[in-house]
């Protein structure tokens, strides 16, 4: 019985997947007879064919980043009584260039500065070592 059910199975599956490359054929089937005529396609022909094509490739859009604006910057439009409250994204601020920012190099640098600063409060704690 179950042998049956199992044949029949595969039989149907077998004609929906035959029924379906009729409606949809692969796109090997598509360009078959293209190929073919490639086969005839003499050696200069061949040559002949333009390597510098543009490149169609869908290619995913880059999201627009948004980067909070410091305290530091409102506070000195504030002092400065500037009435301007945007900033423009190409324009750097503090020597940062706010749409070119490589965040590893962002992070080493803060690294290195975190480690300089604990090296010098290890020092210092060092020297004064209180005894109670």
């Amino acid at each position: 019985m179950d042998g049956r059910r199992k044949s029949r199975r595969e039989l149907k599956l077998q004609e929906t997947i035959q029924k379906m490359r009729k409606e949809k054929p692969t796109i090997s089937q598509q360009f078959a007879d293209i190929k073919k005529e490639l086969a005839s396609l003499s050696k200069d022909d061949w040559e002949n064919i333009p390597d510098d094509l543009p490149d169609y490739t869908v290619k995913k859009k880059k999201k627009e980043r948004y980067t909070p604006i410091p305290d530091r910057i409102f506070e000195k439009g504030l002092m400065d009584g500037e009435m301007n409250n945007s900033i423009d994204p190409n324009e750097p601020v503090d020597g940062i260039s706010t749409t070119n920012t490589n965040l590893n190099e962002l992070g080493k640098a803060k690294s290195s500065v975190l480690s300089l600063v604990f090296d010098k409060v290890n020092s210092i704690s060092k020297i004064f070592i209180l005894d109670f």
